[in-house]
């Protein structure tokens, strides 16, 4: 079922919190490099854009964020994981829908 497939990623996770976001980024909001911020880790960060690029086939909602998000792969600092995890949490609450 490809309603599914979202909650594959969601499993040992703490996105299985009851939160929801109705966007999958925050309107206004740009991602830029952010020197200032914390790096994370790299390979973490890698798999959650991979993940998100294979669901991109059957959500197109999501492409403009998720290719954003990509083009910071190399040095990902603590902003943009927050953005791939507010992603995540957007599909959650959209699994559920038709």
């Amino acid at each position: 079922d490809p309603q599914e497939i979202p909650n594959e990623f969601y499993r040992g996770t703490y996105f299985l919190l009851r939160i929801t976001a109705s966007t999958p980024m925050e309107p206004n909001k740009a991602l830029i490099k952010d020197a200032e911020a914390e790096d994370v880790d790299v390979h973490l960060y890698r798999s959650m854009i991979k993940s998100l690029m294979y669901l991109i086939a059957s959500r197109p909602n999501i492409i403009f964020v998720v290719c954003a998000c990509a083009r910071f792969q190399v040095t990902p600092k603590t902003s943009h994981l927050h953005v791939v995890k507010r992603i995540f949490i957007y599909l959650k609450g959209q699994s559920k829908v038709s």
